[in-house]
């Protein structure tokens, strides 16, 4: 552990988890995994910040404040694109390149360089989002409803469904183990397993094997076995 120099309110890692970006009085400071400092910026940064991810190249961050994304420009004079819908849970790329968010209801995929939405996914209350290393899935964990309609109440457990990114259509649908909701999604390096976790109380960690199998010989679908308790 290496104690850095200055003082600090909060820190994030950058998306592709490289750099520490320390937010200071009146700016932040960037630093390398050995705790060096690589460079200092003075920037006004709201009060309700919740995240701000550092983009590959280092000019450009993903800045969550409340329930709003927008992907801020860190050179002087840079304008803010502000990302549509509300972002109550988001998950990014690790290469800067895909930006998923979601609100009560919905699911929205943005490529982060144009601001642009390419698809949205009606889901009920999403819970966790993770992509994976190379943007090419996506994986939502969310409490659908008993019954059919708007006001019937949450299931007590969650489900999964991963998404393609390119086509915004979901590949698979799982549901989890054990009456609780899902509070963590990831997946590992190479994208060929996919973690969940339920949060401090129910001490649950479920870890799923991504599968591929060829359906036809120009597509490609997704199936899931059976999670380890961990």
């Amino acid at each position: 552990i290496k104690a850095l120099p200055g003082e600090f309110s909060d820190g994030y890692f950058s998306v592709d988890g490289s750099q520490l970006t320390a937010i200071r009085s009146g700016g932040l400071t960037v630093f390398d995994p050995a705790g060096g400092i690589q460079w200092e910026r003075n920037i006004a940064l709201p009060a309700d910040l919740r995240w701000l991810g550092l983009l590959p190249g280092g000019l450009r961050a993903i800045q969550v404040r409340s329930d709003t994304a927008s992907a801020i420009d860190l050179r002087a004079g840079g304008r803010p694109v502000t990302f549509e819908g509300t972002a109550r849970v988001f998950a990014c790329s690790p290469d800067g390149r895909i930006l998923a968010t979601a609100d009560a209801d919905a699911i929205r995929i943005f490529d982060i360089p144009t601001g642009r939405r390419s698809h949205m996914l009606a889901l009920d209350r999403a819970e966790a989002l993770a992509v994976s290393a190379n943007g090419n899935m996506i994986a939502a964990g969310f409490r659908e409803r008993q019954l059919d309609h708007p006001g019937a109440p949450l299931a007590p457990f969650s489900s999964i469904v991963v998404i393609e990114t390119a086509t915004g259509k979901p590949v698979i649908k799982v549901q989890s183990i054990g009456d609780i909701a899902l509070d963590q999604l990831a997946f590992n390096a190479n994208g060929r397993s996919l973690a969940a976790a339920g949060g401090a109380a129910s001490g649950l960690v479920q870890v799923w094997s991504l599968a591929t199998t060829v359906t036809n010989l120009q597509s490609q679908r997704l199936q899931l076995t059976q999670p380890d308790r961990k």
